[in-house]
């Protein structure tokens, strides 16, 4: 499986850079609203997470992040941000929203929870119901790596040596994003919405 193979390939580089915790390889699909009477709603990007994810809770404003375990049978659950509460139209925790994924298929799934991060509209399903309603498996699209205490340097260097077994190993990498580059690029956009007012 691909998303084994991901992981097992930074779980390699893990082992020369210390300061890298854990890592984990997310699902990524293209999702919409599916709404009662047919309408399709705008776009936002569903991650299918393995149990070891956690949200900050100061990041959560209401209900819960995902739960650990959902029988296949039941509603998996759903987590959301502030941004893609807007473009579903404002759904309450509790309520089952219907998502058609990659244009293809669609699925339901329960909302447990609304973060308050801004930006971009991001969704969350447990791996195992995201495999299931994209019917892609052992498939990873993004690779999310923890790092203990690290500075900005520490964070590019370990993103050189994880980009660069991949592509040793013919896996193509579409980019290489650091927490560091994240924060620097969120701190310009709001000196300049600063300059702006």
């Amino acid at each position: 499986e691909r998303a084994a193979r991901v992981e097992r390939e930074a779980a390699a580089v893990a082992l020369e850079t210390p300061a890298i915790e854990r890592v984990e390889a997310w699902g990524v699909a293209d999702a919409r609203r599916v709404y009662a009477d047919g309408r399709v709603g705008s776009s936002f990007i569903l991650f299918g997470v393995p149990p070891t994810t956690r949200i900050a809770p100061f990041a959560e404003r209401e209900g819960r992040w995902l739960a650990a375990a959902t029988p296949a049978e039941a509603l998996p659950d759903l987590y959301i941000n502030y941004e893609a509460e807007k473009l579903t139209a404002g759904p309450a925790v509790g309520e089952t929203l219907n998502l058609k994924l990659n244009g293809l298929r669609e699925t339901s799934a329960r909302l447990v929870g609304i973060s308050l991060r801004p930006f971009n509209a991001n969704a969350y399903l447990p791996y195992a119901a995201f495999e299931r309603a994209t019917g892609e498996r052992g498939r990873a699209g993004r690779l999310v790596v923890y790092m203990g205490e690290a500075d900005p340097a520490a964070q590019t260097a370990a993103a050189a040596a994880l980009v660069a077994r991949y592509e040793a190993a013919g896996m193509t990498v579409l980019r290489a994003e650091t927490a560091a580059g994240f924060r620097e690029s969120y701190t310009a956009q709001f000196g300049t919405l600063v300059v702006l007012l």
